[in-house]
């Protein structure tokens, strides 16, 4: 009986210290999850988080952004300009707005009948640019395009060098700020590009027929 008892105290003790060697372990292991989880999610890689906003709210959301890109593109922008001495005359607002306003019109109108999601970063610095890049460039080749092409613009090489460069950079502007928000419907920069592409391609026929019945 002797010999059974100090067995089972044995066996318990062992057992005992055994338990209390593993509950450190699995501590180790909860905390080590836990940072790995808490690492990944401030990568900065990090996906993106897609939000889906009510139908009216998206809709308000974009009518503001294109009004107030067009008053620091088409207003703002031109008149610092020609404030230092650079003469912006190209930029016709008679014959933007119009064109600016069924264009924006039409963007907003899609977005309310496909009420799309939008990208937003978990975390400030998060969200990959690449999209936005691509729409900005998708914008500036059509309008580059146009404006070399079509006879009612006036080509690069007639312009002065100080009003090209004027133009070209209020254009980079008004097609990075269009860029951002187009780009925010989509994780593809060649579905950006298309959508920037084609946001200017309407825009820029637009233009067009505007300064030829006489708008500009």
């Amino acid at each position: 009986m002797s010999s059974l008892r100090t067995e089972s105290r044995t066996t318990h003790r062992n057992d005992a210290s055994t338990v209390a060697a593993e509950r450190p372990r699995a501590v180790d292991l909860a905390v080590g999850a836990e940072a790995l989880r808490a690492r990944l999610a401030t990568r900065p890689d990090a996906e993106p988080e897609w939000v889906r906003p009510g139908r009216v709210a998206l809709m308000k959301g974009v009518s503001g952004w294109i009004l107030l890109t067009f008053l620091l593109a088409y207003v703002v922008n031109p008149a610092l300009v020609n404030a230092i001495g650079v003469d912006l005359r190209l930029i016709s607002v008679a014959a933007s707005g119009p064109a600016m306003a069924l264009t924006g019109g039409l963007v907003v109108l899609l977005v309310g009948a496909l009420r799309p999601s939008v990208r937003l970063p978990r975390r400030r610095g998060a969200l990959d640019t690449n999209p936005e890049v691509a729409a900005t460039a998708g914008s500036l080749l059509v309008w580059g395009a146009a404006e070399q092409l079509l006879p009612v613009f006036q080509p690069f090489t007639s312009m002065p060098l100080g009003e090209l460069a004027a133009l070209i950079g209020l254009n980079v502007i008004e097609s990075a700020l269009f860029g951002v928000m187009l780009a925010s419907f989509t994780r593809s920069p060649g579905k950006a590009f298309a959508i920037g592409a084609a946001f200017q391609l309407v825009l820029t026929t637009l233009v067009a027929f505007g300064a030829l019945i006489g708008l500009g």
